[in-house]
């Protein structure tokens, strides 16, 4: 049998003192970094400086449709569906997506939902920054502004 060497924080050593003695299962996985909660505040503050500049002030529907704009210019997934009008309204009660929004509307509304950027991996969650940050940018809002 092999031997494997954890450092553990001080903090969590108490915690760990609860299984001596007991057979544990210990499983594996591949690092993977998630993206801050301060690359997160970035984004809004800029969805935000972007509002201000475009609508006057900021509000919560005018930072979702930049939300929505960014996502579709950094070309980031969405998903789109055609449904009866009271699922779509399902959708929107639930709040299952952080943003929808309509394509066309009739018998069925085929509509574009729009994932929450907490749902991004790092990869996508840069792209839509350096998108928001080009675009803000056009507007002369810079990071530096901010």
């Amino acid at each position: 049998m092999g031997q494997v060497t954890l450092n553990i924080p001080p903090a969590q050593v108490k915690w760990l003192a609860d299984y001596k003695g007991k057979d544990l299962t210990v499983e594996f996985k591949e690092y993977k970094s998630n993206r801050s909660l301060n690359q997160n505040a970035l984004l809004w503050k800029i969805i935000s400086e972007i509002d201000i500049t475009e609508n006057g002030r900021p509000s919560e529907q005018g930072e979702l449709d930049i939300y929505a704009n960014l996502i579709k210019m950094a070309r980031i997934s969405t998903a789109t569906f055609t449904t009866l009008p009271e699922a779509y309204e399902e959708v929107k009660r639930r709040k299952l997506f952080r943003h929808t929004e309509v394509l066309s509307d009739g018998h069925t509304v085929t509509w574009r939902g729009y994932y929450g950027s907490s749902t991004f991996d790092t990869a996508e969650m840069n792209l839509l920054i350096e998108t928001a940050k080009d675009y803000a940018a056009k507007l002369n809002i810079y990071l530096e502004d901010i």
